[in-house]
């Protein structure tokens, strides 16, 4: 199995007749106008996989998501199907989540059997001033 893609958006929509997917508003940063502690209201993972030659359906696998390796979402279960298929995806979807500071936050998924990690790591930061011309 391979991780094809590993994406952080604001929502992922997935069309029940074409069976495809649709991710809106990218995440490739965070920049906190106003200052921490702050909300981000949804934020989700989107990772696609390809089976490969591997002949197993279904892959144990682990989430969480830590801040400045603090963990914020403690680990949980999130399998990998294939359903018989030669691709699949995994979409997880966070609301709410609170960052205390800035820094880095860190999705992190763990395979199992064989063992096999994904990290996306996303950088929150603090607002830009701009002072006589100058950031």
């Amino acid at each position: 199995m391979n991780e094809t893609g590993v994406f952080l958006c604001e929502k992922a929509i997935i069309d029940s007749r074409t069976n495809m997917a649709s991710l809106i508003n990218f995440y490739d940063g965070i920049i906190q106008p106003i200052g921490f502690p702050m909300v981000i209201p949804n934020i989700t993972l989107v990772c696609f996989f390809d089976k490969g030659d591997d002949t197993q359906d279904v892959y144990e696998a682990e989430m969480s998501v830590s801040q400045n390796s603090k963990t914020i979402v403690p680990s949980m279960p999130s399998d990998i199907n294939f359903q018989g298929g030669k691709f699949t995806r995994l979409i997880l979807e966070f609301n709410g989540l609170i960052l205390q500071n800035e820094g880095e936050l860190t999705f992190d998924i763990k395979i199992k059997n064989p063992e096999y990690n994904i990290k996306k790591v996303l950088k929150i930061l603090p607002s830009i001033k701009i002072q006589n011309g100058t950031v």
